[in-house]
């Protein structure tokens, strides 16, 4: 700084107005219109539309003005977080938030195979929930919200519920019998113990890695290859494949995957 201050000091006493929840949503009810009443705006179609799907938007908004000002600030912990930016179609992904009063749940589940959204109605399930609607028959769940996202030509509902879950005060007896054991996460291996977990079996101090994270180094080579091995069209002859035009990486389930796709 020119004036001998420290950068970081003079991040603290920055003051940026940003607009708050309240404040965004006032003025967009001011501007909105109303087909109804035949007012133009910038979205007079609202009413057609659940009103948790505004409140969110602009809810995430809030969280994300607030992110960055508290990074900028440096009181923030992790890495920088970004300035905000508006959502832009093929930039960002198409997905709203629906919320709910839990006291008069309008996300449910009327069925297993069918989740009940507000006012868009019912829609199916690809798996069975009937795991959830017992927790929920139980009371030990509770749908807090529900995310639809787009992948693709499909849309996906991610439920977001509220479980109890009953933690014991105490070990077990099993587990007092077994004693305490330090747990040390690695790289080469998952993790290394303190002590085997098999007495007579040294090795069982080092937990190993799952299949996909075992695959040896010199099996790199030997995806990248065939990433980029020429394709047999149907119509004859060779066209390139697809994937040669992805960056390669050392990941193996990243190279299976731009091969398979």
């Amino acid at each position: 700084m020119e004036a001998g201050e420290p950068e970081a000091e003079a991040r603290k006493r920055v003051r940026i107005p940003f607009p708050s929840k309240p404040a965004a949503y006032k003025a967009f009810v001011a501007e909105r219109g109303d087909t109804r009443a035949g007012l133009e705006g910038v979205c007079p179609w609202w009413h057609e539309v659940n009103t948790y799907v505004f409140q969110s938007g602009f809810l995430d908004a809030d969280t994300a003005w607030k992110n960055w000002l508290t990074s900028f600030k440096g009181t923030r912990a992790g890495r920088r977080v970004g300035y905000p930016r508006f959502k832009k179609r093929g930039r960002a992904r198409d997905s709203f938030r629906l919320h709910h009063n839990v006291n008069k749940p309008g996300i449910r589940l009327a069925t297993y195979r069918r989740l009940r959204l507000p006012t868009f109605g019912e829609v199916r399930l690809h798996e069975s929930a009937k795991r959830l609607q017992r927790l929920i028959g139980k009371g030990e769940a509770v749908v807090q919200s529900v995310t639809v996202s787009r992948g693709g030509h499909r849309w996906y509902a991610s439920v977001l519920c509220k479980v109890a879950v009953s933690v014991p005060d105490q070990p077990s007896k099993a587990q007092r019998a077994r004693g305490t054991v330090g747990v040390d996460l690695g790289v080469k291996v998952l993790a290394g113990l303190s002590r085997p977990l098999i007495d007579d079996e040294p090795a069982s101090m080092l937990v190993p890695n799952s299949r996909p994270l075992r695959t040896p180094a010199d099996a790199w080579p030997r995806h990248r290859r065939r990433c980029r091995e020429p394709r047999r069209d149907p119509r004859g002859g060779t066209r390139p494949d697809a994937a040669s035009d992805v960056s390669t990486t050392k990941s193996h389930s990243a190279a299976t995957a731009h091969c398979t796709s």
